[in-house]
């Protein structure tokens, strides 16, 4: 039986000003298609063909940008199914520019998904798409036309759960009917559920089968598009978790089918509590019930209000008090982005009330992304499984990658544009994060993760480098070729560093007792020891080794519970060693790369042996000469807090630690 929803203050009628926000993007949106931005001239046209480069659905290289083509021709319909839409209102360049880059991510993470699961997972029934907040906006629309792209098999199907509020569902469902995009399966004049009563938390509003032309009319026997209103500010009784899950149950949704959940600006807009509570039900229930499920969330980052006088991480590490550019700008643009979501509700309820008295519903996913991070572990989601960066970063992935693929015109403007620096400092206001199902990701080369987010590697180099577990003589004598002469600069002001090295060669990676060529002492050494062991191959010579590292089972200690309701902890502590990259290979991501690799692995050894009802606390350490800096910067930035220092002879040495709970 369903749980009681809650139905306190906060599942009150949702602010005007949201509600405005789907119309208005869907007229950015179709402003930056037409400003040329996604690499077409308009990119709307039923029949363009490349011209210049920039045009068109094919280019001289025969790739096929038909994708794209169809998702902005999809916008131009829903536009003219609202009372005859009309033409587009033209937003500055800077606005487009923004829009561009919002929709290149999150239509290229959505199309990469839908190939990979359409080429690698047998058909079994329905992929699954759901879209928060789906406001005017056709993706889950434009994931049926992917599918038929993409798909090896004509089994694979997909069902498509679209929610947001009343308001928009009802002009939504007029748009979607109106443009012939959707063939209805229930009468809206005289079928009992589907609801013209704006009042309660879920209200189904249509269902029926999306139909996307002549060729797929949308007569299948089975409904595959599900539009609903939803207050997910609501929560369950316990207000532990989303009305999100009840809904879905409501409507079928099989939660063992691949399923990717899409959230696109929605989050902020819940307050804190309803915000937590559909991240702690999508964590607990869509990721955790099938392993190529996937949820995908843009939303912005930046101090909210509530924070504007407490100084960040940053600051407190500042002693001269001084903002960095960035981080004005952020907060600048932050208050911007709620004065002007004060005046529409001004306007709406007439009154002149502070931002922070009528917008306490307003939070943004965190103020940078590593309180996103935080946050995001905290409602469930584990941190080995997640990607998160700026939206800046990702759109240069994704453009590098599309204009690599044949479209040279990409995110690459048509329209007069000289506001490069405040673009970037614009797109860093937004986060974007990607999370994906435990088991989905593979330990080592991670192929997933990487194809779906080209991100996830900070570095274009990195992506190019395999790592693997060592496996031969040959690559132990790389590795202490590489490990013996890092340092070698070092050996003159601190004597010490040779010592160090010396040890390290006639232990940890000595090579002397391996019996055969094909397989690895220094492996079988930090096996021995609970732990592993992985080369990077160079990019540019798969069988020459660029980088390496190591990770060992420090301690592992249990502790039982109080009593019968407390979970007994563990708490198990491992040591990353022998971090090295050659030098050639420096300054491209490589060693980020491999510190990622190792934690993984000790990660997901300890979510493979937790027992149910179990918690368990991962600790990763690192202890380093105060002297390798470069090595120390990548621990801090990595997210290795600081511990303290000792003193090993002449050298002092900084013990650091990251921890994980799973």
């Amino acid at each position: 039986m369903a749980t009681d929803l809650h139905r306190g203050a906060d599942c009150a009628a949702i602010p005007a000003p949201i509600s405005r926000t789907a119309l208005d993007a869907l007229h950015a949106k179709l402003s930056a298609v037409e400003g040329g931005w996604l690499g077409g001239g308009g990119g709307v046209g039923e029949s363009e063909q490349l011209g210049d480069g920039c045009e068109g659905k094919t280019n001289p290289s025969g790739v096929h940008r038909g994708a794209i083509d169809d998702y902005c021709r999809l916008l131009r319909r829903i536009c003219d199914g609202i009372d005859g839409g009309g033409k587009a209102r033209r937003q500055t360049p800077l606005v487009n520019a923004g829009y561009a880059a919002r929709v290149a991510v999150v239509t290229f993470v959505l199309e990469r998904w839908i190939k990979t699961i359409a080429t690698h997972v047998k058909p079994n029934g329905a992929i699954n798409v759901v879209v928060l907040g789906c406001g005017m906006d056709v993706l889950g629309i434009w994931t049926k036309h992917l599918l038929q792209q993409k798909a090896k098999d004509a089994a694979h199907r997909v069902k498509v759960y679209e929610f947001d509020a009343w308001d928009n569902c009802m002009l939504k469902r007029r748009a979607l009917l109106n443009a012939g995009l959707l063939k209805e399966s229930i009468s809206h004049e005289t079928d009992g559920s589907v609801s013209t009563n704006a009042e309660g938390p879920f209200r189904a509003i249509l269902r029926g089968c999306i139909a996307l032309d002549a060729e797929h009319p949308g007569n299948q026997s089975e409904d595959d598009y599900f539009l609903s209103a939803l207050d997910l500010r609501c929560t369950t009784d316990d207000g532990h978790q989303s009305i999100l899950t009840e809904a879905m149950q409501n409507l079928g949704l099989d939660f063992s089918r691949p399923t990717i959940v899409l959230s696109e600006l929605v989050l902020a807009y819940l307050g804190l509590d309803g915000a937590n509570a559909t991240l702690r039900s999508i964590a607990d229930v869509f990721l955790g019930s099938n392993e190529h499920s996937m949820f995908v969330c843009f939303e912005p980052v930046f101090p909210c209000e509530c924070e504007a006088n407490e100084p960040s991480g940053e600051q407190r590490n500042n002693t001269s008090g001084i903002m960095s550019v960035e981080e004005s700008y952020a907060r600048d643009y932050g208050r911007q982005f709620l004065e002007k979501l004060q005046r529409g509700n001004s306007k709406q309820a007439g009154s002149g009330d502070t931002v922070g008295d009528s917008l306490t519903w307003f939070h943004p996913l965190g103020s940078n992304l590593r309180t996103v991070e935080r946050r995001l572990e905290q409602c469930g989601f584990a941190l080995f499984d997640l990607v998160c960066t700026s939206l800046g970063v990702a759109a240069a992935n994704v453009t590098g990658v599309r204009r690599s693929s044949g479209m040279p015109c990409f995110l690459r403007a048509k329209e007069p544009f000289d506001e490069h620096a405040a673009l970037a400092l614009k797109l860093n206001c937004y986060g974007v994060v990607c999370v994906f199902a435990g088991r989905s990701v593979p330990e080592t080369n991670m192929e997933w993760m990487d194809n779906i987010c080209p991100w996830s590697s900070e570095n274009k180099g990195a992506r190019l480098v395999h790592i693997h577990h060592i496996s031969s003589s040959k690559e132990d004598m790389q590795v202490r070729d590489i490990y013996g002469k890092i340092y070698a600069h070092l050996y003159e002001e601190y004597p010490a560093i040779r010592k160090v090295v010396k040890s390290a060669l006639e232990f940890d990676l000595c090579s002397n007792d391996s019996k055969d060529g094909n397989s690895s002492a220094i492996r079988n050494r930090f096996q021995e020891k609970g732990g592993e062991f992985w080369v990077a191959a160079d990019p540019t010579d798969d069988s020459k080794v660029a980088g390496c590292i190591g990770v060992k089972l420090r301690k592992k200690r249990e502790t039982a519970g109080e009593s019968e309701e407390t979970a007994s902890s563990t708490i198990v502590e491992y040591e990353i060693q022998r971090l090295a990259v050659d030098d050639d290979c420096r300054g491209k991501g490589v060693g980020r790369r491999l510190l990622r690799v190792a934690e993984k692995f000790a990660l997901r050894r300890e979510a493979t042996r937790k027992a149910e009802g179990t918690s368990v606390q991962v600790k990763l350490w690192t202890v380093t000469p105060q002297c390798l800096v470069a090595a120390n910067k990548l621990y801090e930035s990595a997210g290795y807090a600081k511990e303290g220092t000792f003193q090993a002879g002449t050298l002092v040495m900084i013990r650091s630690c990251k921890s994980y709970h799973i």
